[in-house]
């Protein structure tokens, strides 16, 4: 999934299906660690991983709000860039086990008391705002393949 899904859609389009492949069989072993090292950290993971999966599926709002307009704003870059960059706020704070009022002790307790997942959701917006901003738009190959 990841090889066809992300790779070959995302980064290499007339990419082999030997070379997906290959991609695949080389992120499977990262999933397999990043599972026995939440295994092994002990019974709370679960629900720290169940929390983790929620947060990391609301990045894709970004996305899809974008793309409800009649004429979509970004492009699958700014997508995947702004979703990229929650899940590595979403990450970091996951594995750090840190939370905004150990990040900025001196900040109001409305401020502390964000729920990480909004601030990973706002950096993904605005990661999504600025690199479909600076990145061209493409044509959807529907309409290319129209005649005019």
């Amino acid at each position: 999934m990841i090889g066809k899904n992300v790779y070959k859609e995302g980064f290499a389009p007339h990419a082999t299906d030997k070379q997906v492949s290959r991609v695949a069989r080389g992120v499977l072993p990262v999933f397999a660690l990043v599972a026995v090292y939440f295994v092994l950290r002990g019974g709370t993971t679960i629900v720290a991983v169940a929390i983790f999966a929620s947060s990391l599926l609301t990045q894709l709002l970004p996305s899809l709000l974008f793309s409800l307009k009649k004429k979509p704003f970004g492009n699958k870059h700014a997508a995947f860039a702004g979703i990229l960059a929650g899940g590595a706020v979403l990450a970091y704070m996951m594995t750090t086990s840190s939370n905004l009022g150990t990040l900025f002790p001196a900040a109001p307790v409305v401020f502390k008391s964000l729920n990480t997942g909004l601030v990973a959701l706002a950096t993904n917006a605005l990661v999504f705002v600025i690199v479909a901003l600076v990145t061209p738009r493409t044509t959807p190959r529907a309409a290319i393949a129209q005649p005019a």
